[in-house]
């Protein structure tokens, strides 16, 4: 009775035995797989750290070209305006030597006319001198 007791027990004993170790191969294999996946979570995580950053430069790169767009805009806005002026000013300066040389033609013209009707009457009055 004490041997089959005996064997009894080293039958429990030799069953929990492998039952720890069963169960000590399935913790390691759950904290195998506990690691993995907090491996796995912390390459994801540096991943979306990565393109985030990424994602922000972009941003940033296409703020600063918006920036530089504008300023181009505003300084290629400023140089035709200033053209135009120019063109303006020289179309206003060529108005006005127009004018000074119509009124200059205009004067030499009456000149002209009062001699021609001073030369016609003084014809005139030969004429009528000789006749």
């Amino acid at each position: 009775q004490v041997c089959r007791q005996d064997a009894r027990l080293a039958e429990q004993v030799e069953q929990t035995e492998a039952a720890r170790v069963e169960a000590q191969a399935e913790t390691e294999e759950h904290a195998r797989e506990a690691e993995l996946t907090r491996e796995g979570q912390h390459a994801e995580m540096r991943r979306v750290r990565r393109r985030a950053g990424e994602a922000q430069q972009s941003m940033a790169e296409m703020a600063e070209l918006r920036e530089d767009v504008g300023q181009m805009r505003s300084e290629l806005f400023q140089k035709e305006n200033r053209t135009l002026r120019e063109e303006l000013e020289q179309q206003r300066q060529r108005e006005r030597s127009t004018r000074s040389l119509l009124v200059e033609l205009s004067e030499q013209l009456v000149q002209r006319s009062s001699v021609a009707q001073a030369c016609e009457e003084a014809s005139a009055e030969a004429k009528a001198k000789a006749e």
